[in-house]
């Protein structure tokens, strides 16, 4: 799932992560380049910020779906 530093969690199994999951995911991937969320309807701003501060590599973020998201990211 987490291979050439992409992270796509649109997988069915994946859709209801939780901020939790992904901070999790975030600060043990700090190499991550890329990464698909959409659909995943638990993400809140809360696992965006986590992104941001421990992904610094990060060039693509996909986030189609994801309503809870209020934040927009530069």
């Amino acid at each position: 799932m987490f291979q050439n530093a992409e992270c796509d969690l649109t997988d069915r199994g994946m859709r209801n992560l939780s901020d939790r999951g992904m901070i999790k995911i975030a600060e043990c991937c700090p190499n991550m380049e890329n990464f698909n969320i959409s659909f995943c309807t638990e993400i809140t701003d809360v696992s965006l910020s986590k992104i941001a501060e421990s992904c610094h590599n990060v060039n693509v973020l996909k986030t189609s779906c994801c309503n809870k998201i209020s934040i927009i990211m530069e």
